[in-house]
């Protein structure tokens, strides 16, 4: 057929579909080029088919309702032979070349007949909320869109703002309101912020402390534990014996001091020695001393006037004894007012009887008895309780006491000499003669550390060093890890070193010690410090951690050599 190719071949309508479609396809004994076109009859039926660009074979039905277009200038209401509309139908408008779709119930615009080409002369933008500069642009170039200037706004730094803004999220106004005031109570590290009344600092707890609720309020506090107990004991200490324990069920222990040393009995013009908890570990007889009574009347009392000691003789009836001048006196009291019930109630040492009165009569006070025998002594041998009775009394031998009667003093070794005084020597635990000068007063300095768990540290002030000096020992009385620092803040900075490590040059640290038990260990050669805070004070700071294998107080003293006061 390619070389008619201005026929129309017709094909016998009694071909089937198929037939045509072998003949005039690619190879086939009819093939058909572009612009050629085949129509096959049957009856009722009309069908065209023809190439397109890319070799392929179309086919068009014009007499079937998907395959034709509606031409109308208006728009169709039924299909073509009168069919329901349905999505697919064409509508071609003659009067202004455009193609339309039925699509859901409506027709849709697809094709426009006018042409798309021309030339832009002029592109701008509008807008409302933004400012739009070199608008419009006529030849070439770009739009410049920029956020406009709030006029009520003032490009800064505002506190406690007010601000309005717009429905674009924009401030458009804003000023500096009234703000509130907060002052922060925190001054050192590790304290909190609670309310009691106001806003409070609370101090950082202890090691092994939790914070927990007293009388409603944060407090820090060492945990306690509850349950089941399945075995009681009681362990000697430096002092103590036990007997009894464990105890399992039920029972009962028997502690008792150990001896000291001391041979029991009665001395006379004592000289004893005792040790820190009060118990006398060394005791004589001494040489005693003279007392002249000067009470000569029955009534008399014994008072300290014009710098000796004098009688003060018994006062009037009804009087009270008082003080006048700085001295006692006995005086009339004021009266004055309606009493309606008086009593005594006797204290220590006092017993009382009559009470209360509640319109006259005496009320009788009297002393108890305290052991001692009554009568005359001479030089006594006495002691007294906290009330400062005599609960105990015996004659003496009387006599001159030199110094050297006290066991603790020693002139003997070492002669003193004119201008000389007795200077405590701690290492051998007396006081013997010596030159007194500004830079030779050996001291020592205490500090006793709370309850502390095994492993536990606590930080601790020691006072009464001066402000520089020389460090001659660290005693403790209990096994303890104990790091002397220059101040606080060089303190801080060691919190996490181990004990295994040393410290670092210039790090503040000015000793430290490691014991297995009680120990005063000498610091050889003797090891310069100084208290290095912005102003100096008479302390150092030093860092104590229990290394005794149970809870324990720890006790840590330096003597020291002060060089600045």
């Amino acid at each position: 057929m390619a070389v008619f190719p201005d026929r129309i071949v017709l094909k016998n309508s009694t071909d089937s579909e198929a037939a045509i479609l072998a003949a005039i396809g690619s190879g086939g004994s009819d093939e058909i080029t572009q612009g050629e076109i085949v129509l096959r009859l049957s009856p009722g039926n009309l069908e065209m088919y023809s190439v397109d660009g890319s070799g392929d074979i179309v086919k068009f039905n014009p007499t079937s309702a998907s395959g034709r277009a509606i031409v109308s200038d208006t728009a169709p209401t039924v299909g073509l032979s009168g069919l329901p509309l349905a999505d697919g139908d064409l509508w071609f408008k003659p009067s202004d070349d455009s193609y339309h779709v039925y699509y859901t119930s409506a027709w849709v615009q697809v094709s426009s007949g006018a042409a798309g080409t021309g030339t832009v002369t002029s592109v701008g933008l509008s807008s409302t909320t933004l400012t739009v500069s070199v608008n419009p642009v006529t030849t070439s170039g770009s739009l410049l869109v920029d956020l406009p200037t709030m006029d009520l706004v003032t490009p800064g730094s505002y506190t406690s703002a007010n601000i309005t803004v717009d429905s674009y999220g924009r401030v458009t106004n804003v000023s500096n309101g009234a703000g509130g005031g907060y002052t922060d109570p925190l001054a050192a590290d590790g304290q909190m912020v609670y309310r009691n009344g106001s806003t409070t600092a609370l101090d950082i707890g202890l090691a092994g402390q939790v914070l927990t609720v007293a009388n409603g309020l944060p407090a820090w506090q060492f945990p306690g534990t509850t349950g089941t107990v399945t075995s009681v004991d009681i362990l000697d200490g430096d002092d103590i014996t036990s007997v009894g324990g464990p105890v399992t069920g039920s029972g009962s222990f028997d502690l008792s001091l150990t001896d000291t040393g001391v041979t029991a009995g009665s001395y006379t013009s004592s000289n004893i020695t005792v040790d820190s908890k009060g118990r006398i570990t060394s005791i004589a007889s001494g040489a005693g001393g003279g007392y002249a009574d000067p009470l000569t009347t029955d009534g008399d009392v014994v008072i300290r006037s014009g710098g000796s000691t004098t009688r003060l003789g018994i006062g009037a009836a009804g009087q009270v004894l008082t003080v006048s001048g700085g001295v006692p006196a006995w005086e009339t009291p004021l009266t004055g007012g309606t009493v309606t019930s008086v009593d005594v109630v006797g204290g220590t040492g006092l017993t009382s009887s009559g009470g209360p009165i509640t319109a006259s009569g005496s009320i009788t006070l009297n002393l108890t008895n305290t052991g001692v025998s009554a009568g005359s002594f001479t030089n006594p041998i006495i002691t007294v309780d906290a009330q400062g009775r005599i609960t105990a009394a015996s004659n003496g031998s009387g006599g001159v006491v030199s110094i050297d009667d006290l066991s603790d003093v020693d002139t003997s070794t070492t002669l003193p000499t004119d201008g000389q005084a007795l200077i405590w020597n701690n290492l051998l635990g007396q006081w013997e003669p010596g030159t007194i000068s500004a830079n030779s007063l050996r001291t020592t300095a205490s500090v006793t550390s709370s309850s502390l768990a095994d492993g536990a540290n606590e930080n601790l002030t020691i006072t009464g060093t001066g402000k520089a000096g020389q460090l001659l020992a660290i005693e403790v009385d209990q096994a303890a890890w104990v790091t002397v620092y220059c101040s606080q803040t060089a303190r801080t900075s060691d919190v996490a070193r181990l004990e295994t490590e040393d410290p670092d040059p210039g790090s503040g640290v000015l000793a430290e010690i490691i014991t297995t038990g009680p120990q005063q260990v000498i610091v050889t050669p003797a090891v310069n410090y100084f208290n290095f805070e912005a102003v100096p004070a008479d302390e150092l700071y030093i860092k104590v951690e229990n290394k005794s294998g149970s809870v324990n107080t720890i006790t840590t003293t330096l003597s020291v050599l002060p060089l600045e006061s």
